[in-house]
């Protein structure tokens, strides 16, 4: 009798480490999870900004071409139109792919601009971070 309760013992031990284990690799896992997110959508905004720039920079190359304003304007129309749609396409298919159990609690977002105003809140928040340090 005294070997089984023994037994019982180092069992209940076993099913408790493995329990806390995987309870405590989830925890880690979903930490890593949001920070990769995180800096993804951080340089997603970058990519962003510079393809703002090019449109821009292209905007004043046609003008220098001698392109009416016009013609400016319904390239600038097309150019703005696949801009957009790539933008919603790529937060689109983050939110698709992404894993079902984080989706909710690490995407508080459906487009393009709540994937923004999360980026500018993570670095306000590494910002104040910064300058308590």
């Amino acid at each position: 009798m005294e070997y089984l309760s023994i037994f019982l013992w180092v069992l209940t031990g076993i099913l408790f480490n493995k329990i806390f284990t995987s309870i405590l690799n989830f925890g880690i896992l979903s930490n890593a999870v949001q920070k990769t997110t995180l800096e993804l959508l951080l340089c997603l905004v970058f990519v962003e900004e510079e393809i703002q720039f090019l449109i821009e920079s292209r905007k004043i190359m046609y003008k220098e071409k001698g392109y009416s304003d016009i013609e400016i304007e319904n390239l600038m129309k097309s150019h703005d139109k696949f801009y957009l749609l790539w933008r919603e396409k790529l937060i689109k298919t983050l939110i698709d792919n992404y894993p079902e159990q984080f989706r909710l609690k690490m995407l508080p977002f459906k487009d393009w601009k709540g994937a923004a105003n999360l980026v500018n809140a993570y670095l306000k928040l590494k910002k104040e971070l910064a300058k308590k340090n």
